[in-house]
């Protein structure tokens, strides 16, 4: 980004959210609406493990069990900045209880589900040995003044 040389982002929007990851470091981030969705849909896109998951969860999780998975992958596809040319298929993820495992090429990497509201669930994925800093709610204004006044400095 021009005048912040050390700024990396990425972004993501759903219903009545955007959400935005900002870091020194590449960051890819996901939101979305929990609504009503064939699930079938994941017997096509995820992988076999993950599909079982979901299925194995009682009915009224299996659609928030669905956007959790999604919501890591899209993350995940998003850090690498090649977006869905990567096949869902071909990376895994495992969640249970707040504990997130990844099976991919980038063992390395960090994947947090973040708490912002009960009706959306949202995924950021980062290489990093440390958590996440923090989670701000800031409105579009808040952050534009941030930075016209990081330029002074």
């Amino acid at each position: 980004m021009e005048g912040f040389p050390n700024i990396q982002f990425n972004y993501s929007h759903s219903g009545d959210y955007i959400i935005l990851g900002i870091s020194d470091k590449k960051v890819g981030i996901d939101i979305e609406e929990i609504t009503p969705i064939d699930l079938s849909i994941a017997e096509h896109y995820f992988c076999s493990k993950e599909y079982s998951a979901i299925m194995a969860e009682r009915e009224e999780h299996q659609v928030e069990t669905f956007f959790s998975i999604w919501c890591l992958k899209e993350s995940y596809v998003k850090y690498t900045g090649k977006g869905m040319t990567i096949p869902l298929t071909s990376f895994c993820f495992t969640v249970r209880d707040e504990v997130i495992q990844f099976e991919g090429k980038d063992e390395n990497m960090r994947f947090e589900l973040l708490p912002i509201s009960e009706y959306y669930k949202t995924a950021i994925c980062y290489q990093d040995k440390e958590r996440i800093d923090s989670i701000e709610e800031r409105t579009l204004q808040e952050i534009l003044r941030y930075f016209d006044t990081s330029k002074e400095k």
